[in-house]
């Protein structure tokens, strides 16, 4: 009977003292746990989100430290961590240890972007409502219509002025907070609503490659584009700065935006004008920093980069202006940017177990891309940056959406051939 109630007590104990593996360490974590409260930002208690009771190292006698401050969290970062702090252990460097170090950092990081989320239709202010107050306004913004798109500079009137809440969001949140992924029908695969929490969507399109392309510029004076003053003669039917071809839209992409079910929209000889296209890319895991925060990626290339600092606005004629690649009009190339994403974190383990976690700092900087398949130093290029994630070798299957070349040579365009395989088929 004694023995049966040690073994109780000895429960009660493990189950109501979350994180401690001492008694008498109880009051020194205490006042760190109640220190992590007053910083603002949230503790995530493991234990909650993975599986219960999972262990990575059986026993009391684990060389990991009860603490540890990270650049970062995956299995490679925090074993490289234990190794610094305490040279020699290496009792996490196993294929079992990794993947539970790694469930445990994406459940962190999952209930930390649910803490952490702004939306840009919804969220708190400065949201761009009255500008756009829901997904169905950030919708058609991104099909390129609505008032941020059809309004221009004039006398009185400044498309920055207009637009000013973008740089607020811009500065307050897209560079240290992950901004929503859009819900709406252009940026996933199945061309419709995603029936989860609307913070913590994340991009699904169909090759994990999303563009816009711009027909049309609205600002003068930012040295982008050809709109100038006096804005009722140079900037009625101004065009941004061209970087690609326009070779054709196929309607059935993504009827909803040429409101059509099928057919073509052909653009030979450059019949389009000045035109500007711009992308980006992440891999299969959402919990990769190119996927995780595509939110603000997508905000920045349209709306700051584009919008805001350039007035490049407006779809091609068939296509959303920004959407997965499969819906969008084919072209020769288009520009691209990536982020670098730089996270913090605060690890608490339990006989080498992560049972806390938070991030304790976030910073994303937005870059030209780097994608470099030829070593000919290709920055700043869609095709190029896709194919870094196809061990340098741009996939045959989505020659129908970018045809190159690479360099945007309009006496070279692959236009010609494209549209020919379009209408043969």
């Amino acid at each position: 009977m004694m023995f049966s109630m040690k073994i109780l007590l000895s429960l009660i104990v493990v189950t109501t003292v979350w994180g401690y593996k001492k008694k008498d360490d109880e009051s020194s974590r205490r006042q760190g746990l109640r220190a992590l409260k007053e910083d603002k930002t949230h503790w995530i208690k493991t234990k909650e989100l993975v599986q219960k009771g999972r262990r990575l190292i059986a026993g009391s006698g684990s060389c990991v430290p009860d603490q540890l401050n990270t650049n970062g969290c995956d299995a490679d970062t925090i074993i490289a961590a234990v190794a610094e702090a305490v040279p020699g252990c290496d009792e996490l460097d196993n294929d079992e240890s990794r993947s539970a170090l790694n469930e445990a950092c994406n459940a962190i990081k999952a209930a930390q972007d649910d803490e952490r989320t702004f939306n840009l239709a919804t969220g708190r202010s400065p949201r761009l409502s009255p500008l756009i107050s829901d997904e169905e306004e950030l919708s058609i913004y991104y099909m390129g219509g609505g008032e941020l798109n059809l309004k221009r500079d004039n006398e009185n009137d400044k498309l920055q002025n207009i637009a000013r809440k973008i740089n607020q969001v811009y500065e307050q949140f897209a560079q240290d907070e992950r901004i929503a992924y859009p819900r709406t029908v252009q940026f996933h695969q199945n061309k419709g609503v995603v029936d989860t929490d609307p913070d913590l969507v994340y991009p699904t399109c169909a090759h994990n490659v999303l563009m816009c392309c711009f027909s049309s510029d609205r600002q003068a004076n930012d040295n982008n584009g050809n709109c100038a003053e006096p804005y009722d003669e140079n900037c009625v039917d101004a065009d941004p700065a061209d970087n690609t071809d326009i070779c054709y839209a196929d309607h059935s992409r993504l009827p909803q935006a040429s409101r059509v079910a099928a057919g073509l929209s052909i653009f030979k000889d450059e019949e389009e004008g000045d035109t500007h296209c711009h992308g980006m890319v992440w891999s299969e895991d959402i919990y990769e920093d190119q996927a995780r925060f595509a939110g603000n990626n997508l905000f920045y290339i349209s709306m700051y980069d584009h919008l805001y600092t350039r007035g490049y606005v407006e779809n091609i004629p068939g296509a959303p202006m920004c959407g997965c690649l499969e819906y969008m009009a084919t072209v020769t190339r288009a520009d691209c940017t990536e982020m670098d994403v730089t996270e913090t974190f605060s690890l608490e383990f339990d006989c080498g177990e992560i049972v806390g976690g938070r991030r304790t700092s976030l910073a994303i900087a937005f870059n030209a891309c780097d994608g470099d398949p030829n070593n000919n130093d290709d920055n700043n290029d869609l095709e190029s940056e896709i194919a870094s994630y196809y061990d340098g070798e741009f996939p045959d299957e989505l020659r129908q959406y970018i045809t190159g070349p690479t360099n945007n040579d309009q006496a070279n365009s692959n236009c010609q051939a494209a549209i020919d395989t379009a209408l043969a088929a």
